[in-house]
């Protein structure tokens, strides 16, 4: 199952490869289109209705994937998927690289923000990774500029289990130009926010 990016394609999409190769059938969400014949089906994904969108479409409890990119709360929809009913087994999250290991940065949760081509989007690489060890996932791989890949810490051996120091180079990377200060203004802490949008 994968949102946002380039759902409709091969390229871009982190479930491209499987629907073409590998004979994935999973359900594809994009808030502007839909597609039957890829079953893409036309939906906004947001914090407050990911759990009411899946049940609609008779999500798996347990679906084996889930690709989140939407460019904004990205953070937030994770949380509300993985802290609820549905426990992938494993979960992507694009993430923003520009900001250091140790910064827990991330938009707010505001489903009407749109993402202008800079480096005000999502949230970085630690703020999700404390989102996931919150809720029983663990970090076991991150794609340079792209996305981090969670797996269900129940499925994971110990010795499977990476340090995050190993994703350092993953971090403070700029592949976006910059954005102006009134954007990345908009950037809250999640360790003083998390509490507020239980």
């Amino acid at each position: 199952m994968e949102f946002g990016h380039n759902t409709d394609t091969y390229n871009g999409s982190n479930t491209g490869s499987l629907r073409m190769y590998d004979g994935w059938n999973g359900i594809l969400f994009d808030g502007d289109r839909e597609i039957p014949e890829l079953n893409l089906k036309k939906e906004i994904i947001t914090s407050k209705n990911i759990v009411d969108v899946f049940d609609k479409y008779n999500v798996p409890l347990e679906t084996d994937f889930v690709s989140i990119d939407i460019d904004s709360c990205d953070l937030w929809v994770f949380r509300s998927l993985i802290s609820s009913k549905y426990r992938p087994r494993v979960v992507s999250v694009e993430y923003n690289g520009a900001f250091p290991l140790g910064i827990f940065l991330t938009l707010p949760d505001d489903p009407t923000f749109r993402w202008t081509g800079g480096q005000c989007f999502g949230a970085s690489l630690s703020a999700l990774n404390m989102v996931a060890q919150e809720n029983g996932y663990t970090l076991v791989h991150v794609v340079t500029y792209l996305d981090e890949f969670f797996v269900r810490s129940d499925l994971l051996k110990s010795d499977e289990v990476p340090p995050i120091e190993r994703f350092i180079d993953k971090t403070f990377e700029r592949c976006h130009p910059s954005s102006p200060p009134e954007l990345m203004a908009l950037f809250v802490d999640y360790r003083t926010v998390k509490d507020i949008h239980q």
